[in-house]
């Protein structure tokens, strides 16, 4: 396996709680401004950036509208989304590390790797999350590159690229990719991410993971420190 130098984390069923939060709060957003979808279809665009998702939505259930009134709308139920989120956080369910994350974290920043988030997020609901379970200030803690700060969210490359960037590591192949969606693996993939590992305790399960590029899988936090090569010696 090759020396892996930076390992990238998503956020929201990965390294943070999500029972079906994010796709709930989606459905919604759509329901605030007269639209539908299903917690199915929500999920199954998890991870890519939420504009990006939403116009998918729309598209899949055949809104027809003019370019003008669709960006419109995008825009009007992504504003809902970012405050409804940030609240549910906040307020309805507290953001929450999942059990085990940090201590994996801590081990493969031990062990002489960079730890760097990256999410389907815009900055402003990254930013709240990552007051809320405290992470400023952690030794391991070096930020994080959200869908807004590119020009093209997951399962486009960009996010991983700026990581790389900001951490000074050249080749992609020296970079693992943690995450529990099929944008995670497929991001992973066409940045030629030399680990690519799927997390079945996140949104979804095994076999989407593998489909869309995983080349190990994760079934619980301390078993991407085998798949990173980390022993805790």
């Amino acid at each position: 396996m090759t020396q892996i130098k930076l390992v990238v984390f998503d956020l929201a069923g990965t390294t943070i709680v999500d029972s079906g939060d994010v796709s709930s709060v989606l459905c919604h957003a759509f329901e605030k401004h007269g639209q539908i979808t299903t917690h199915e279809r929500a999920t199954a665009v998890m991870g890519i950036s939420k504009k990006t998702a939403i116009e998918m939505l729309l598209i899949e259930h055949g809104r027809p509208l003019q370019a003008i009134e669709m960006q419109s709308l995008i825009d009007d139920i992504h504003r809902t989304f970012i405050s409804s989120m940030i609240e549910h956080y906040t307020s309805v369910s507290p953001a929450t590390v999942i059990p085990g994350i940090e201590e994996v974290i801590s081990e493969i920043y031990a062990s002489g790797r960079y730890i760097y988030f990256d999410t389907g997020f815009d900055r402003e609901i990254a930013t709240r999350i990552i007051e809320l379970v405290g992470w400023r200030g952690r030794e391991w803690y070096r930020g994080v590159v959200c869908s807004d700060d590119v020009d093209h969210g997951r399962p486009y490359p960009d996010m991983i690229y700026e990581v790389m960037r900001r951490c000074a590591v050249r080749y992609p192949d020296y970079v693992a990719k943690v995450g529990d969606t099929p944008s995670d693996m497929k991001q992973g993939e066409a940045a030629g991410c030399g680990v690519i590992i799927g997390v079945t305790y996140g949104t979804h399960p095994e076999t989407p993971l593998r489909l869309a590029g995983a080349t190990s899988i994760a079934h619980e936090p301390s078993e991407i420190l085998q798949h990173l090569g980390v022993t805790g010696d």
